[in-house]
């Protein structure tokens, strides 16, 4: 059994911690916000994942202790969890010194735990499990050498250990997946692996610190450009008239060698930000070639999916006489993934934002987790521009509406999608009436009288042309 001490109790951090109090060890919990350690000491979710009130409520004051303030413990401790965030670099930013991040933050705290005053324990094992731009932990141990005299795999260890979990599977995936091992010595990694082994899942040793650090980052943004493959077929299948639907089920059929996903909207905290940080280390082969990595360019296409949608929603309204100013739009999903609480870096609110610039101002939102987390509210600045928002799917939602966005594919969202559902949500919308759809999943909209339908791979089978077309998919 350790004693373990996790910096950070957030959507990665609160989990991976009741995981490890759930398999023997005594956790204490660290987070910055006192009125979030109080709701955990009481018990209290502070968000919604599979299992998690479950473990909170079964460890808590037990195994699973929430602490304002780490000095009081930090000598019982024998290993530090960080599971503190990072800055999110941008597709601008990444190409300059800022896209190397800031980790004077996360040095900060270190620093602290490392400092000999503080008492910590010797040989004091501390584990990053957050995202780190590359060469982040040979930084951070200069830093902590230089500053207090120490030295790394005698005074202190580290290691990098990348969480690879998806938000609606962080318990059960903590529990089973693979876990990737960086660090300086054998010792460390022996250590590491013991503690990591307690819990589940294979553990992988790689080579040291920036070669975890490097599989962390290449996680993500292949993700990303493999998305990206898709949402550029689409636009190419829409322009040309063809069904990108048809031809990714086409292509995958009985075939191996494809696993082409859907199209759709590709956002969040790491997909968002991952390959970013990994362009930055990429600059100087970008330089010598004269093109950027196939990532960023991936990434960039993925971004490019907001202004997208809303010139597409600019260009039918036209064609519709449907004005901005004056009409009801009707967004359907906020979260940047489907059935989780989080809006956090969500293509749905930058699409919302998007909307308001071009000059639309009667806008709903709804999203079935609306209000249930901290990070499932409607942004201060979209309420403050007057967006509305809802976590019931009714008609009464759609009074009036002259555009639907379909955003995200919630389960609540799909579940309507049968045409005589859609019948009744949408009985109460104006006519004409417009549906952009981001995930190809209210298609049967498209037979309602006076609904007319266009998904981000589909334009109703008419080839749209470099202006935009006028092909629309209704009755």
């Amino acid at each position: 059994m350790s004693v373990l001490l996790f910096v950070g109790l957030g959507r990665i951090g609160l989990p991976q911690s009741l995981v490890f109090a759930q398999h023997g060890h005594i956790v204490y919990g660290y987070d910055e916000d006192p009125a979030l350690v109080g709701q955990l000491n009481k018990g209290q979710a502070p968000f919604h994942e599979p299992r998690l009130d479950e473990l909170l409520n079964k460890h808590v004051g037990k195994g699973f202790l929430p602490v304002d303030d780490w000095r009081p413990i930090l000598p019982r401790v024998d290993t530090v969890m960080i599971a503190l965030g990072t800055a999110a670099p941008d597709s601008a930013s990444c190409l300059s010194d800022h896209g190397r991040g800031d980790l004077d933050g996360i040095i900060e705290v270190v620093a602290g735990l490392l400092d000999p005053a503080a008492g910590a324990s010797p040989g004091l094992l501390v584990v990053f499990r957050t995202t780190l731009p590359l060469g982040s932990v040979d930084i951070m141990r200069a830093a902590v050498e230089q500053r207090h005299g120490l030295v790394e795999g005698r005074d202190f260890h580290f290691a990098f250990v990348p969480e690879r979990l998806v938000e609606g599977q962080a318990i059960a995936e903590e529990e089973a997946l693979p876990k990737i091992v960086g660090t300086y010595s054998d010792t460390t990694f022996e250590r590491v692996a013991a503690l990591l082994g307690s819990v589940g899942g294979r553990v992988i040793r790689v080579r040291d610190p920036l070669t975890a650090e490097f599989c962390k980052l290449t996680d993500n943004a292949y993700r990303s450009t493999m998305f990206a493959f898709s949402n550029d077929l689409a636009l190419l299948a829409s322009r040309l008239g063809l069904d990108a639907a048809e031809i990714v089920a086409a292509v995958n059929a009985d075939y191996g060698r494809n696993r082409v996903p859907r199209p759709g909207f590709v956002s969040g905290y790491c997909l968002t930000k991952d390959p970013y940080l990994l362009e930055y280390r990429f600059k100087e082969i970008a330089d010598e070639r004269g093109t950027q990595s196939v990532w960023y360019y991936g990434r960039r296409a993925n971004d490019h999916l907001v202004e997208h949608a809303a010139e597409r929603i600019a260009v039918r309204c036209a064609a519709l006489g449907i004005v901005p100013q004056q009409a009801t739009v009707c967004v359907l999903g906020l979260s940047f993934k489907e059935d989780v609480d989080d809006f956090r870096m969500s293509h749905s609110v930058l699409l919302v934002e998007r909307l308001l610039q071009s000059g639309f101002s009667r806008l709903r939102c709804y999203d079935p987790a609306l209000g249930h987390s901290r990070y499932a509210e409607l942004p201060g600045n979209l309420a403050e521009a007057g967006v509305t928002a809802a976590d019931r799917l009714e008609p009464a939602f759609f009074k009036e509406a002259q555009v639907v966005v379909v955003a995200h594919r919630h389960q609540s969202i799909v579940a309507a999608a049968k045409s005589a559902r859609l019948g009744e949500l949408l009985a109460s919308a104006s006519r004409p009436c417009y549906v952009f759809d981001g995930w190809d999943v209210w298609r049967a909209a498209g037979e309602l009288a006076g609904v007319f339908y266009e998904s981000l791979g589909w334009a109703g089978g008419e080839p749209l042309g470099r202006a935009g077309g006028e092909a629309l998919s209704g009755r």
